[in-house]
């Protein structure tokens, strides 16, 4: 009843009756409720919504996560959605699937920054993630198809391509596209990495791992064996059937892994979806790492931390070079207390990098 006819308290300039401020009178919370539906990937799959008096709308009150539909109008001129998705009951089957996958996938990504890295959303303020589905672009191409998904403007955007049946499906299925491009808010609430040469590279690599870590944290397992991992960045998504990028293999889609290697071009602002691949195989030595008796040097949790802390640190201008002095020096600190542990983490991480050509 307090939802339905909320009592408020109000401050009114005694002048004219303005209303100056408002607020309630009686304790208020927006409590979430159990949602569940059928994403892209034909799965069933539980998430968080808000019961909006006779409806469910995809909006987590706690998280504060809200999906929109763009219903395939065009992201730049088509005025945005005015509320998120709804529907009828908290069980959406197979109603908008792209909702859905947007709904869980943004859920998955937030809580591993929230629970691992003790991030508190993508600005670290507790900012609302918006995701937009169904979206067109007709500058990049004529809809209904728009082969992308980006973060821009604050806010998620996926468009989408037919199966081979002709059927529409939403980006919002790729879990680490969607890692890798929200990982580009944090560089940008963070270091704010240049988007050029080298430094551009390295905004890439970031969104790359991060991508690749969280996609293994939920389809493998939390702090899973690497071995097990799959490496690949947009699986498909790349010419001829392959990946965007190989993180374990950067050779198989025509990319350096080693900076004798390195591109250098005006193209592509400096080549970094290109360049990124050399400090992606250097990450992939670092996940990958094992002493003399064949254990594992580091745990994805542990590495996720030395990354996400290094973000955090660097200049906007870093090259390849200053992570691996930041790294090496978060690494004197976290291990700081055990001598032996802490030379042995450090010259691993100096053997990744060295592995590539890094100094």
């Amino acid at each position: 009843p307090r939802q339905r006819n909320p009592r408020l308290n109000y401050l009114v300039d005694a002048h004219d009756g303005t209303v100056l401020f408002y607020y309630s009178a009686t304790p208020m919370l927006d409590v979430p409720s159990k949602c569940k539906g059928v994403d892209e990937l034909n799965v069933t799959c539980n998430f968080w919504g808000l019961k909006v008096q006779e409806d469910y709308e995809m909006n987590d009150p706690i998280r504060f996560i809200k999906t929109y539909d763009h219903q395939g109008k065009d992201l730049e001129h088509d005025p945005l959605p005015t509320q998120p998705v709804r529907h009828k009951t908290s069980d959406w089957e197979k109603n908008n699937r792209a909702a859905v996958s947007a709904h869980l996938n943004g859920t998955r990504v937030y809580d591993f920054f929230k629970s691992v890295l003790k991030r508190d959303g993508i600005d670290n303020k507790g900012m609302d993630l918006v995701s937009i589905v169904n979206c067109t672009y007709s500058e990049d191409e004529l809809p209904p198809e728009w082969h992308n998904a980006v973060w821009y403007d604050n806010r998620m955007w996926y468009g989408q391509d037919k199966d081979n049946s002709g059927k529409l499906r939403s980006y919002a299925r790729f879990l680490d596209v969607i890692a890798h491009e929200l990982t580009h808010g944090i560089t940008e609430h963070t270091s704010n990495l240049v988007y050029s040469g080298q430094t551009g590279a390295l905004n890439e690599s970031f969104s790359d791992i991060f991508g690749v870590i969280i996609n293994n944290w939920y389809t493998v397992g939390p702090d899973s064996n690497t071995d097990q991992w799959t490496w690949e960045i947009g699986l498909g998504l790349g010419g001829n059937a392959l990946p965007l990028r190989d993180m374990s293999d950067p050779k198989r889609t025509d990319d350096p892994d080693h900076m004798d290697n390195y591109l250098h071009t005006d193209d592509d602002n400096g080549g970094v979806h290109t360049n990124s691949n050399i400090h992606n195989k250097a990450a992939y030595h670092l996940l990958t790492a094992q002493d003399e008796e064949g254990q594992h040097v580091f745990t994805p949790r542990e590495v996720a931390l030395l990354y996400y802390l290094c973000l955090d640190r660097l200049n906007p201008l870093a090259t390849f070079s200053d992570v691996l002095e930041s790294l090496v020096d978060i690494a004197k600190i976290y291990w700081a207390g055990d001598d032996q542990e802490r030379e042995k983490k450090i010259q691993h991480i100096k053997d990744a990098y060295q592995r590539v050509g890094i100094k």
